[in-house]
């Protein structure tokens, strides 16, 4: 059984040779385009991914931190005297606000919207394939 994606892959490749052929001009105008809509699709998706990277880094980094704190004010609630220690509150608190910081970072991740990446020309050659399938010879 013939694929009919790659059947009108392949018209659509002679079809496209053709016009190459008869008019050259086109194919680079279209070539620029495509040029200039994978530019902004590039640009649009290391926008996206670089900020869901530093959210994802700040998320992480403020839970490293409060582990870290929280080691901390266990070893020091553990090697001071009970009646010694005033400010309990204080131990509990300096842990606690980088992982309310975490939070913060985890929701907004989770708030970004999810862009497909390259879904504009995706689309566009979708569209070209279809159109020189359908392109009288």
């Amino acid at each position: 059984m013939v694929n009919p994606s790659s059947t009108s892959a392949r018209q659509a490749a002679a079809t496209l040779w053709q016009l190459a052929l008869a008019q050259p001009q086109l194919l680079v105008g279209h070539v620029a385009a495509y040029a200039s809509l994978a530019r902004s699709e590039a640009g649009a998706s290391a926008t996206l991914l670089q900020r869901r990277a530093w959210l994802a880094a700040a998320a992480w980094g403020g839970l490293l931190v409060s582990a870290v704190l929280t080691g901390a004010a266990l070893m020091a609630w553990a090697t001071v005297p009970a009646g010694v220690l005033e400010h309990v509150w204080s131990l509990l608190l300096v842990p606690v606000l980088p992982l309310l910081g975490s939070a913060w970072a985890l929701g907004a991740l989770r708030r970004v919207p999810p862009m497909p990446l390259w879904q504009s020309l995706h689309e566009q050659v979708l569209a070209d394939i279809e159109l020189l399938s359908h392109h009288e010879r």
